[in-house]
């Protein structure tokens, strides 16, 4: 079982992407807030986080910089998925080690299909 951990503050949206993705046999869980999602990674253990930029009390990057900083979660793979869709925002997400940047809106199950190739599991054709 792939399990996602969907790190965005508009819970709207995350509950959509979160349907998608349990409609695909994927558990999801939805973290509104940065502090709070620290604490989650260590017990829920995903194997894909989808991680917006633009969160109140601690952004999106600076999570990023310390979940990659965190020697046992070095392979989660990150997918930082954000309105925020500036080529410095960007190149910022990708050197702080994220593994896919994604603009909002993308199509749900192009999401799917995202999180299970970086998860190395393989596409029905």
């Amino acid at each position: 079982m792939i399990r996602v951990l969907i790190i965005d503050d508009n819970r709207q949206q995350a509950e959509i992407i979160s349907q998608f993705l349990e409609a695909s046999e994927i558990e999801a869980t939805i973290i509104t807030d940065s502090p709070e999602a620290i604490a989650k990674i260590s017990y829920f253990k995903p194997r894909v986080i989808i991680l917006d930029i633009m969160m109140p009390k601690l952004d999106g990057l600076t999570l990023l910089k310390k979940i990659r900083d965190h020697k046992e979660w070095s392979n989660i793979k990150i997918i930082v998925y954000t309105a925020k869709n500036f080529d410095v925002d960007k190149r910022k997400a990708l050197q702080l080690g994220a593994d896919l940047f994604l603009a909002k809106p993308t199509r749900g199950f192009q999401i799917v299909e995202h999180v299970k190739s970086l998860a190395g599991v393989p596409s029905l054709p």
